[in-house]
Formats: C-alpha cells, sequence, structure tokens
C-alpha cells in the first residue's frame, strides 16, 4: 500500500471524525501522519464490531434492528 495513499486516507477519516459532533461518531484523540506507520487513536468502546453483532444476534427482533439501524443512520446523516 502507497504510504502516501494512506497518510491521505488517514487524513480524511480524521477530518470526517472531528467535523460530526455526535454521539454515534467515535472521535479522533489523536493521530500520527507523518512516523513509518501512521495511525489513529480513538477512545476504546468494549464490545463487537457491527459484523459479529448481526453474525451472534441474527434472531433480533425487528425494532432492535431498526434501533441499530437508525443508529447507523443517524451517525451517516
Amino acid at each position: 500500500v502507497n504510504p502516501q495513499i494512506t497518510k491521505r486516507l488517514l487524513a480524511r477519516q480524521i477530518a470526517a471524525a472531528n467535523s460530526l459532533p455526535t454521539p454515534e461518531i467515535i472521535p479522533v484523540l489523536a493521530a500520527d501522519l507523518e512516523n513509518e506507520h501512521p495511525h489513529l487513536v480513538m477512545p476504546f468502546i468494549p464490545g463487537n464490531d457491527l459484523q459479529t453483532w448481526h453474525t451472534t444476534n441474527h434472531s433480533q427482533p425487528l425494532p432492535v434492528l431498526l434501533w441499530v439501524a437508525r443508529q447507523i443512520a443517524q451517525g451517516l446523516q
């Protein structure tokens, strides 16, 4: 992977996350784009990612699934 592309993508991620003051988006606390291994520092949120949650909770009732979909939509809004 091209390091310059990685740095540009991380810079866009930082700008996007920090421009959205909503609880559905995890903020970027710090970033280092100049080292050999660029990275972001974000708060630790306990739990699983959405794919894991879906795999283990695929039989959730419709209201729960709609709540999750609404949280995602609000974060993307």
